[in-house]
């Protein structure tokens, strides 16, 4: 169960991290903004690789059926150019991501396990929140749902 649980949220972290290299590629001087984002959850992963691994599981992640979000809008915010479209994206995409960690973390884990996942989705709050500044600095976007 604990392995199935890591390899769903590093999964969701993989995502979010194409997401966000995606991102960075469409918006000029926001780039770094979003590769550092990139970079994190890519460290995510790892991270949970480890966990994965001292678990007695391999860091070759099964085919997770479904994923944390549907990053078509995306896709079509970078096609269209429009920056405030892929901001709002990312949030979304993010919030999908918590949503994850928050199900993991509603789970039976080892100790290791959640105190590992719960500091990443601190930090995947505050990245929520640096990303809504964003949007909302971008020609006064209104909030998402």
């Amino acid at each position: 169960m604990t392995l199935d649980i890591l390899h769903r949220v590093r999964s969701t972290c993989l995502e979010t991290e194409r997401g966000f290299l995606l991102a960075a590629d469409a918006t000029g001087s926001l780039a770094p903004i979003f590769r550092h984002y990139a970079a994190q959850r890519h460290s995510f992963a790892e991270d949970l690789s480890q966990h994965i691994q001292r678990l007695g599981g391999t860091s070759v992640a099964p085919r997770v059926a479904s994923r944390c979000y549907e990053w078509n809008h995306l896709h079509a915010a970078v096609r269209r150019h429009d920056l405030a479209g892929v901001i709002a994206e990312c949030e979304l995409g993010d919030r999908a991501a918590s949503r994850i960690y928050t199900e993991a973390l509603d789970a039976p884990l080892r100790a290791d396990v959640r105190a590992a996942l719960q500091r990443q989705l601190q930090q995947i709050l505050e990245t929520m929140s640096q990303v809504r500044r964003l949007r909302l600095g971008v020609h006064g976007l209104p909030q998402t749902a």
